[in-house]
């Protein structure tokens, strides 16, 4: 019942069911799947078994890769980035490939190399620019490829109410006057409020106010 047994050159391993064993042979690496396994080779080299749901399991060069429910795996090969979906069973054999793990797929952003995946929740517009060109992303899930494209923040659609602080002035007869007040704009356009106002969130997970232009029906007052 021993999970491992050596006698020389012969090893006598059993895996459990819920387990994959893990060894190397002449520098390569090997899995042992459920069951007894009888080898006798004195290259062999028993590492020892984990559980089979373990997310990132390596051993040698060889990468099995378990992404769980409601993430993505990020990894990279050969310098270029790879995204890893979950709900299946990932395996790699190959000394460039490199696991960093796993994230929520609910991030408002979420950046591996130069894949940006964004989330943009209703009420609200995304603010790229593409190779420096404005970029509107609508609500949904967007999926920016480029390197050159990047997202600036998050506009709100909905009623916004902006301040505006105290203001000196003269009336007609010469008579010195200070008040305040506020404006209260809806988002129509975002590509003209941004380009005419300058409106965007350079923090994507932050918002913002949002802001209105005066002409072309940018927005409602």
């Amino acid at each position: 019942n021993d999970p491992l047994i050596r006698h020389g050159t012969v090893s006598i391993i059993t895996i459990a069911g819920n387990q994959i064993g893990r060894c190397i042979v002449n520098g390569k690496g090997f899995w042992l799947e459920p069951g007894r396994h009888f080898i006798n080779n004195p290259q062999f080299n028993y590492i020892g078994a984990v559980d089979r749901n373990t997310e990132c399991i390596v051993v040698g060069s060889k990468a099995r890769i378990t992404v769980p429910s409601g993430k993505i795996g990020l990894a990279w090969e050969k310098g270029e980035p790879l995204v890893l979906e979950h709900g299946i069973v990932i395996e790699r054999d190959s000394p460039f490939f490199k696991y960093d793990g796993s994230v929520d797929m609910t991030r408002s952003l979420i950046v591996h190399g130069s894949i940006k995946f964004c989330s943009v929740r209703q009420g609200l517009f995304g603010v790229s620019y593409n190779e420096g060109v404005l970029q509107i992303l609508n609500p949904g899930r967007h999926t920016l490829m480029k390197p050159t494209q990047f997202l600036a923040g998050f506009l709100p659609s909905g009623q916004q109410t902006l301040s505006i602080e105290a203001v000196t002035s003269m009336s007609a007869d010469n008579v010195g006057i200070k008040f305040d007040s506020a404006l209260t704009i809806v988002v129509v356009d975002p590509a003209k409020a941004v380009t005419m106002l300058g409106i965007a969130s350079n923090r994507p997970k932050n918002r913002n106010s949002g802001g209105s232009a005066s002409k072309g029906g940018a927005a409602s007052e």
